[in-house]
């Protein structure tokens, strides 16, 4: 059998001294599951994620539970290494310990042994992992004794045991309102910019937003006449993307279905002049890059090329002789870009 790596056994010396500061004199009745507070920099995995994996450690394990409070965070360094920091309360105890790991599911999987082994010790001997092995070696060793619990880590113990709907990423469930700038080459007669203002509900990888866009003024002349018109653009546009997280980064594809309206208000023709609107629709396909700056905070950028399906023309039209003349018709493809604020609610 292949012998764990010092990775492996730093990770099981931490999970062997917090099984030893369990007081194991006590009888209890069957405990709810820990209390937890995960955090990770960057995000990864999630607290339900723990909390699943110690019950299924437990439902192997015979014998009573205690309770358990914990909080681990964790911080990936510059080299790869993820360092760890881990308080738990047992019994009104506090015990803290750090240690590192090679990776964030390497991590993980010591943490919910950790705190399955202090929870019930017994996990220490039903488990056959090679970390455990090692855990259950040193299970004699005298305990240490340790420091009283803060305020902060009291508070943590008292909390309730059901878990909390919130998310340790921004690509967890969120509700996300957003605002920013957005430009559009080809549907106006000029290149436009605009501001936009969208609504979002994200899952994990998949996002799902709608942006509604007012857009600036352009004017158009026809040639050899000083008729002309002035349009005005609003846009409303459905998407659906995936996304990649690399660290804080978030990047994927995005598909859409766009809508809009164009109006035309002419000037200096002979006859009167005219307003009117015509709708577009049209297919969006591009990209994006997302930056997570906080929990609740991240900065979109998005690239898009729309084909409209349909293309109205704006002529005008002068007394005879003269014949009528092509004002403007929109491009068949366009080119958008949109950089946006995104505040995300869990």
């Amino acid at each position: 059998m292949a012998r764990p790596s010092a990775m492996e056994l730093g990770l099981a010396g931490a999970a062997t001294v917090c099984a030893l500061f369990v007081a194991s004199s006590a009888t209890a009745e069957p405990a709810a599951e820990p209390a937890l507070q995960w955090r990770a920099t960057p995000s990864c995995s999630s607290t339900q994620q723990v909390r699943e994996d110690i019950s299924q450690i437990l439902r192997q394990t015979p014998g009573s539970e205690r309770e358990v409070a914990a909080r681990v965070t964790l911080t990936q360094e510059r080299d790869g290494i993820w360092k760890v920091a881990l308080v738990t309360i047992v019994a009104g105890v506090s015990h803290q310990r750090r240690f590192d790991a090679e990776s964030c599911s390497a991590a993980e999987s010591a943490v919910s042994l950790i705190l399955a082994i202090a929870s019930n010790p017994n996990a220490a001997l039903t488990n056959v992992d090679p970390l455990a092995n090692i855990a259950q070696t040193a299970a004699n060793a005298v305990p240490v004794p340790a420091p009283a619990a803060s305020r902060e880590e009291l508070d943590l113990a008292s909390e309730r045991r059901e878990p909390k709907p919130t998310s340790d990423s921004a690509r967890q469930r969120s509700l996300t309102i957003a605002a920013g700038l957005a430009l559009d080459l080809g549907t106006d007669p000029s290149a436009t910019e605009g501001l936009a203002l969208g609504l979002g509900y994200r899952h994990k990888s998949v996002r799902l937003e709608l942006f509604g866009n007012a857009w600036a003024e352009r004017s158009q002349t026809a040639r050899d006449t000083a008729a002309g018109a002035r349009f005005r653009l609003l846009s409303t546009v459905l998407r659906l993307g995936y996304g990649w997280s690399l660290g804080r980064v978030e990047l994927g594809p995005l598909l859409g279905i766009e809508v809009a309206s164009l109006r035309a208000a002419g000037f200096g023709g002979s006859r009167a002049n005219f307003e009117q609107s015509r709708s577009l629709g049209g297919l969006t396909a591009g990209g994006f890059a997302a930056l997570e700056v906080d929990r609740q905070l991240s900065v979109d950028f998005e690239f898009n090329a729309a084909r409209w399906l349909n293309r109205p023309s704006f002529v005008v039209a002068e007394p005879a002789p003269t014949a009528p003349s092509l004002l403007y018709r929109p491009a068949l493809a366009v080119a958008q870009a949109q950089l946006a604020v995104c505040l995300h609610f869990f």
